[in-house]
């Protein structure tokens, strides 16, 4: 089910980028939306599971919390910033998500914050550590060799009248 998430968060965000860049981010995610509250809604039905209206006022809260900043703010914004930045720069959002979700539970939802949410949070930051440095030394080799090239091969400007 991970990798499956995974794989269809990286899908849908290469395809937004690619075709969705003049889609408006509201009606593109009510519909993304739609599509998820349906299907979830299936499931449940097939997995028999009981419905019941949460209580008053911290269910109903909850439940319009994630609707909105967890889900119309942070979706709007993800596809506003796919307009204007790389989707692979934007592949360490997924990444670093769940260290903001367990900081929030420790800090506001009085949860535990072990050893073990200390080394994988090392962990997946050293790895993004780890693949920003390779990008920018990377972009950082494209940038000399663009120097060196037309250094090596100046462009003469045009003549201009005295």
């Amino acid at each position: 089910a991970i990798v499956l998430s995974a794989t269809c968060a990286a899908v849908a965000t290469v395809a937004l980028k690619r075709w969705g860049a003049e889609a408006d981010p509201v009606t593109f995610n009510a519909g993304a939306m739609a599509v998820g509250a349906a299907s979830l809604a299936a499931l449940s039905v097939t997995a028999r599971e009981t419905w019941r209206v949460p209580s008053w006022p911290e269910g109903i809260g909850a439940i319009l919390f994630l609707a909105l900043a967890g889900s119309v703010v942070t979706f709007v914004t993800w596809q506003w910033l796919l307009k204007t930045a790389e989707a692979t720069s934007l592949s360490f959002v997924a990444l670093i998500t769940p260290i903001t979700a367990i900081l929030l539970g420790a800090t506001v939802g009085n949860e535990t914050f072990d050893a073990v949410d200390l080394i994988g949070s090392a962990i997946v930051l050293g790895g993004i550590y780890v693949s920003i440095s390779r990008r920018v030394a990377l972009v950082g080799r494209a940038v000399s060799a663009r120097s060196a090239a037309a250094s090596a091969n100046p462009i003469d400007p045009p003549d201009r009248p005295s």
